[in-house]
């Protein structure tokens, strides 16, 4: 029966031209309800790929995606975590020591995997998620719930330029919105597009809108010596993006990861506050 099924999904999805449209059905498969009872598999699995007919992500119709350790909650229109921000986690959990009592903020929170990542390792930090997306607030508080983390991570709504900062944090976390506004279409694949908030994806007229302002903030935000963690592109990097901010500002280093699904390069720089 599931055989038969599986055929005349992957013929649909064939016919309205769905990305990866095998490994569509077998993800839907495999980790949408493979683990249901027998009676319960067929009927989700039409539910499933329904939702995958229309061009929705694949981790949207799971409601759920892995990253670093976890299984997080994910769902439209905030942005799926991507693995190779897995590289940015191992570098922050490397740098900041399993000893010290530390306080970090991790802007644009989405569903919380990175702030959520690091406190899962790190038992003695404090986390503040800023978001201006209320489903991204949400959506952390439920995943930081189910892994035990709540009490941890405070989240916080609204523009970053208007958090009500009373306490420096050690350091600053961020995965910034960094696609040039005309690029959109090029670089962003039509499903997510089609179902990601904007703000998750554009930076403005160079795609350094985000970075500039979080730059900007952190004079505020993060105390003298602690770190600023960016995943960037490449192209910002060779702009050398953290210049205007020299007299507070300096770069540490930088580095590199292959994009897990295509042959561009993801780059992480390490900041430091003056």
């Amino acid at each position: 029966m599931s055989a038969s099924v599986k055929r005349k999904w992957l013929g649909i999805f064939l016919q309205k031209g769905i990305p990866k449209p095998q490994a569509s059905v077998e993800i839907l498969w495999q980790m949408g309800v493979s683990k249901l009872p027998a009676q319960e598999q067929i009927p989700e699995f039409e539910k499933l790929c329904a939702m995958r007919e229309i061009n929705l992500p694949l981790p949207y119709c799971i409601g759920r995606w892995s990253f670093y350790k976890m299984q997080l909650a994910v769902q439209k229109p905030i942005l799926i975590p991507r693995i190779e921000t897995e590289r940015l986690v191992k570098e922050v959990l490397i740098a900041e020591s399993h000893n010290d009592a530390k306080r970090f903020l991790d802007v644009g929170v989405g569903c919380g995997a990175i702030a959520l990542s690091i406190l899962n390792e790190r038992p003695s930090f404090q986390a503040t998620g800023v978001d201006i997306l209320p489903e991204a607030i949400k959506l952390t508080s439920e995943n930081a719930s189910t892994h035990g983390l709540r009490d941890r991570i405070h989240l916080w709504e609204g523009d970053l330029r208007d958090y009500p900062s009373d306490k420096l944090f050690d350091f600053l976390v961020c995965n910034p919105s960094r696609t040039e506004t005309k690029l959109l279409k090029d670089k962003i694949s039509q499903d997510e597009a089609q179902h990601t908030h904007d703000a998750s994806f554009n930076g403005g007229s160079n795609g350094l809108d985000m970075i500039r302002m979080v730059l900007e903030c952190s004079k505020a935000l993060v105390t003298p010596g602690g770190s600023i963690w960016l995943e960037l592109d490449a192209h910002q990097v060779e702009q050398r993006f953290w210049e205007p901010f020299s007299d507070f500002i300096e770069i540490k280093r930088s580095f590199s990861e292959t994009s897990w699904n295509s042959d561009s390069t993801v780059w992480f720089c390490e900041l430091k506050r003056k």
